[in-house]
C-alpha cells in the first residue's frame, strides 16, 4: 500500500510518502513537486490545505439529529462575510455532539485541483484541519492535550479532550509571530479550560517557542519524529490517515465533476499532441514535396541548358550504321549526362577526317568556372565510351574555355 500525504501551504508544497511503512520526503517551494508524485503512481493521495482562506471550527450539537437541517439554517453563520455560494463546506462529527465544520473557498479550492490536474492527478481526501497531527500522536498522547503545530508565519492547533479530537484552529502569525502564537494557545487554555502542561509543541519553529511558553510561565514539552524534519509533520499524518477519517472537502458531486474536467483535459491534450504532429507531419511533406520539386526543376534546367546553349550542331549527321556501336541522339545524351554544375556548352558538332582511314569525330566547345568541372567532365566522357583525342582550355574572364576533340 502506498499512500502520499500533500501539505500545501500558501508558500510551499511537501510531500511524505508512506510505503509499507518506510517513508520517504520530500519538499521545495511550488507545485513542480507534483510530477514526483505522479512518477511514484500511489494508491491513495490525501491532501491538507492550509492557509488564510481555509476555516475549521467545532460546534457542540443539542441535537445532532437535526444537523442537516441546522446547518441549511445557519451555514451564513459558519461562513461570515462569504456567500455560501463561494465556499465548500464539509464536516465530520468528532463525538456524538460535537462536528468539525470545514470551509474553503472555492477559488482557492478549484486553484488547488487545477494544479492536481495540470499533472493528471487527482486526490483521494481533500483535508483543512489539524486532524493529521492526531494520526501522528494518537498512541502517546494524554487524554486532554493541546497539539500545536508552529512555522514561523503559522500555528495549526488541535484539541483533544477524553482521547479524541474536539476542535481545530488555524491562524496566520505576522511578523511577531511568538508572541502571537502565545496569546493564542493562552486563548485555547483558557476556553476549553485545560492546564498549561496539557500542551505538545512541534514543528520547525517549535523548540523556539518552548523556550518562550516557559519564560512566560507555560509549561509545555516539545514532540519530535525522529528521521523526519519537522516542516513535513502535517504531510506526515496525512499519509497515515485513512480515507473514512477527518474533513473531506472533495464530495461525491464534486468528485464526479473534477474527474470530467480530469478527462476532458487528458483529451484535451491528447488533440493538442495529435493537432501539433499533424501540422508537423504536413509541414515535413510539405517540405519534402518541394525539395523533390526544386530537384526535377533543377535537372530540368540543367537539361535546358545543356541544348538551349548548343549555338550549332552540324547538319550533316552520318548514318547511325557509319557511327558504329550508337547514334547521334545516343551520343547527345552520354554527353548531355556528363556535364557538372558550373559548365556551359555552346558547340557539339561532328566531322569527318580524311586521311588514310576515313573517322569521325566529335568537337565540344563550352566554358567552366574551373578546372576540377573539366576534369570531371573528361572522366564522365571517358566512362560513357568516348576516346579523348585532343583536349584544348584556355583562360577568358570570369573562368575557363575548352575544346574537346572525340571518338
Amino acid at each position: 500500500m502506498r499512500s502520499i500525504g500533500i501539505d500545501i501551504a500558501e508558500d510551499s508544497v511537501r510531500v511524505v510518502e508512506l510505503t509499507d511503512g518506510v517513508v520517504s520526503y520530500h519538499s521545495c517551494g511550488d507545485e513542480r513537486l507534483l510530477r514526483i508524485v505522479k512518477a511514484r503512481r500511489p494508491d491513495r493521495i490525501i491532501t491538507g490545505i492550509r492557509g488564510s482562506q481555509i476555516l475549521t471550527r467545532t460546534y457542540r450539537l443539542t441535537r445532532p439529529q437535526l444537523f442537516a437541517q441546522w446547518l441549511a439554517r445557519n451555514v451564513s453563520s459558519v461562513i461570515p462575510g462569504l456567500k455560501p455560494s463561494e465556499v465548500i463546506v464539509s464536516h465530520r462529527f468528532l463525538t456524538s455532539d460535537e462536528v468539525l465544520i470545514g470551509v474553503v473557498r472555492k477559488d482557492r479550492f478549484h486553484q488547488i485541483i487545477k494544479i492536481f490536474l495540470n499533472h493528471d492527478l487527482l486526490p483521494d481526501v481533500v483535508d483543512s484541519s489539524g486532524l493529521p497531527l492526531f494520526y501522528i500522536f494518537r498512541d502517546r498522547l494524554p487524554k486532554d492535550v493541546i497539539i500545536a503545530h508552529f512555522e514561523r508565519l503559522s500555528l495549526t492547533t488541535l484539541v483533544v479532550r477524553g482521547g479524541l479530537p474536539i476542535t481545530s484552529h488555524y491562524r496566520r502569525l505576522s511578523h511577531r509571530y511568538f508572541s502571537e502564537a502565545i496569546s493564542e494557545l493562552n486563548t485555547i487554555i483558557d476556553f476549553h479550560r485545560m492546564k498549561s502542561e496539557e500542551i505538545l509543541i512541534t514543528g520547525p519553529k517549535a523548540r523556539q517557542l518552548l523556550r518562550r511558553l516557559i519564560k512566560a510561565g507555560i509549561k509545555a514539552r516539545y514532540e519530535a519524529i525522529p528521521s523526519l524534519p519537522p516542516e513535513l509533520i502535517i504531510a506526515y499524518g496525512l499519509a497515515l490517515r485513512s480515507d473514512e477519517e477527518g474533513l473531506d472537502l472533495l464530495p461525491s458531486e464534486l468528485r464526479k465533476r473534477v474527474k470530467l474536467e480530469r478527462r476532458t483535459a487528458v483529451i484535451n491534450r491528447i488533440r493538442r499532441v495529435v493537432t501539433i504532429g499533424s501540422a508537423l507531419l504536413l509541414t515535413f511533406l510539405l517540405i519534402q514535396n518541394l525539395y523533390l520539386r526544386g530537384r526535377i526543376a533543377e535537372g530540368l534546367r540543367n537539361e535546358s541548358r545543356l541544348f538551349n546553349s548548343i549555338e550549332s550542331i552540324g547538319e550533316d549527321l552520318p548514318h547511325p550504321d557509319y557511327l558504329g556501336r550508337r547514334d547521334y541522339s545516343t551520343q547527345l545524351s552520354i554527353i548531355g549526362n556528363a556535364v557538372p554544375r558550373g559548365m556551359k556548352l555552346s558547340l557539339i558538332c561532328n566531322q569527318i577526317r580524311s586521311g588514310k582511314v576515313k573517322r569521325e569525330e566529335l568537337r565540344v566547345e563550352g566554358e567552366a568556372r574551373d578546372e576540377d568541372r573539366i576534369v570531371k567532365f573528361l572522366t564522365r566522357l571517358k566512362a560513357g565510351g568516348f576516346k579523348l583525342i585532343d583536349v584544348r582550355i584556355s583562360e577568358e574572364e570570369g573562368g575557363l574555355s575548352f575544346e574537346i576533340t572525340m571518338i
